[in-house]
This record gives structure tokens, sequence and C-alpha cells, in this order.
């Protein structure tokens, strides 16, 4: 009889941090294989795989080793991500999403695309707080909370060496909002050295790349936001981990953007104004710096879950309730 077989896949690079931690557990288990994908657009034409190689059984655009047991993605809604799991669903293979991110406030637009998690079966998600907000606009589905996997690591976490000021701001940017994003950091950057780590998607890599040091691998995250004195964004999944390490976090917000996509921010503001520093103009100074409002442990956990380090093991546990052994 085979072993069972698991293939994890993600279409951005960002998402093995969030598949790697699972993908190791099995890696490590004799009565499992396991194959981890790591696959850019355009479909197919790079990829990187790990574990059990082999190319006897295509899955949409992808060749794997053999018919697997469980499918396990990351960006489940789009791309080959998605080619791939509906064609696992069509052969009744059980479909696992670890979610790409953390909804922070509900609109009909915004949020239409997560009324179903289809193709995946069940979805695992960051926190009680990210159950919730998806049961605002879905109520159907399997839903599970087992933590982000990239977050085990901050236990007793040792940062790796980057190359970055000693003290220093940095900047997370999004695919929107720019503008408010990018004049705010210029400012600052006359007080504290900014430094900025791009969203994946981000088309204005440029502009930053001309006025700020600029991280852009996934790797950088976590080192950046240990080290960073202070972090500004709009709303992101991405500054979660400065919670956890009680970094004052000031939240950009044009309410312009979020009215024109009818987006709740005003609640998110009224519940969380005890834990960031929300901001709508450029001014800096050292006072503001100084003074900024600095969040706890116990605020990441509404946002992260349980900082216990088994994330990861949580999420084995989902995938193993659908194999047979």
């Amino acid at each position: 009889m085979e072993k069972p077989y698991i293939v994890f896949l993600t279409e951005y690079e960002h998402g093995l941090g969030s598949l790697e931690p699972v993908y190791k557990i099995f890696e490590k288990d004799a009565d499992v294989d396991a194959t981890l994908i790591s696959c850019r657009q355009p479909l197919n034409l790079e990829r990187e795989t790990r574990g059990l190689c082999g190319e006897n059984f295509k899955l949409g655009p992808i060749l794997v080793d053999r018919k697997p047991d469980v499918l396990v993605l990351f960006r489940n809604w789009w791309g080959p991500e998605n080619d791939v799991g509906r064609m696992a669903r069509s052969l009744n293979i059980p479909v696992v999403m670890i979610d790409h991110g953390m909804i922070m406030v509900v609109g009909p637009i915004r949020q239409a695309y997560r009324s179903s998690i289809f193709p995946a079966t069940v979805g695992c998600l960051w926190s009680q707080l990210h159950l919730n907000m998806f049961r605002r606009v879905n109520s159907n589905d399997k839903l599970v909370v087992t933590g982000n996997p990239l977050y085990d690591q901050m236990i007793d976490y040792a940062s790796p060496e980057i190359d970055v000021p000693d003290e220093f701001a940095l900047l997370l940017t999004q695919r929107a909002q720019q503008g408010i994003l990018g004049k705010s950091a210029e400012a600052l950057n006359k007080i504290i050295p900014v430094v900025v780590k791009t969203h994946p998607t981000d088309d204005h890599k440029p502009y930053y790349r001309e006025r700020f040091r600029v991280f852009d691998d996934y790797q950088a995250m976590l080192p950046l936001l240990y080290k960073a004195k202070i972090v500004i964004a709009c709303l992101s999944s991405a500054w979660i981990p400065a919670l956890f390490w009680e970094k004052p976090i000031f939240i950009h917000h044009d309410y312009s953007y979020y009215d024109e996509n009818d987006l709740k921010f005003n609640e998110f503001k009224s519940n969380y104004s005890h834990i960031f520093n929300f901001k709508q103009d450029n001014v800096w100074n050292n006072d503001v710096i100084d003074n900024a409002i600095r969040p706890n442990k116990k605020h990441f956990e509404i946002f992260g879950h349980i900082p216990d380090g088994k994330n990861a093991e949580r999420v084995a546990g989902v995938i193993n309730d659908y194999i047979e052994r």
C-alpha cells in the first residue's frame, strides 16, 4: 500500500512562510510522502519543487508524482492555485487552504470573493477575530482557527543579520494608497531612517527604491519587524508580528479609499484605538514617535492567536483529518 501523499502549492514566494513549517512536519514523517511546489505565473514556467519529485500525474497546470490524498494551498482564489484546486476537487481530492491574509474590515466589494472558499474543502485561519470577520461574509464553509504557521518561529526568536540602520522606521507598502504612505514616509525619513518592505504585488516598487532602503524578499519580513523602532502601514496582515514584539504601529488611513470600497474602517478604528496609532497626516516629530501607543502580547493574540509555537501542528492536524493511514 502506498503512503499517503500530500502536495503543497503556493503561487507567490511569500506563501512559503506559511506552508513550509507544515510541509516540514510531514517531510519528517516516514509514513507520508510530501511535495512542496512554488509555482509562479505564467503557469508552470518557473517552479521550485521540494520533497518527492515526479511527473506521473497531471493536476491542472502542474505535474506531481501521483494522485495526492490532500492538496494544501495558500492563495486559494486565484491563478495556478485555483486551477489546481478546482482540478483536485473534480477528482475528489480534499483541499486545505491556509489563508493568505487576514480580514480587517468587511465590505461587499472587497470581501465578496470570501463568500465561498471553493475550491478549498476547509480553511485554516489566523485567529478567532479572523473567523468572526470571515463569518460576516461566509456562513457555510468549514473554517478552523489554527494560527499562521509563519508565527511559530517568533517564539524565542533569533533574528538573522540584516543590513539596516541601528534605529529605523519600517514602512509596509500595499497595492493601494501609495500616495498617503509615500508622502508620510518621505516626511518621516527626515527624522529617522525609513526602511521599506514592499507588498509582493506592489506596482510602485521603483518609487520606493529611488528614495529608501527597500526589501522585497519575504524572508526579510520578520527580521525587519523585529528590529524596527516603529511600523507605518495601512491596514495589513503584515504588521501582526509587530504586536508580539510590542512595536508602535501607525496605521495610515485615507477615508476616501475606504468609502469608495464601502469598507467599515471606522468600526476597526473604534474597536482598536487602544492598540494602534491612527494617522491621516504627514506630520512627524520626536514627540509623536516617543509617545506613541505601544501594543502588547495580549493584543497580538487578538490578531495572531495563541503564541505557543504550535500553529503548524494545528494545520497538520487538519490535514491529517483527511488522510487514511
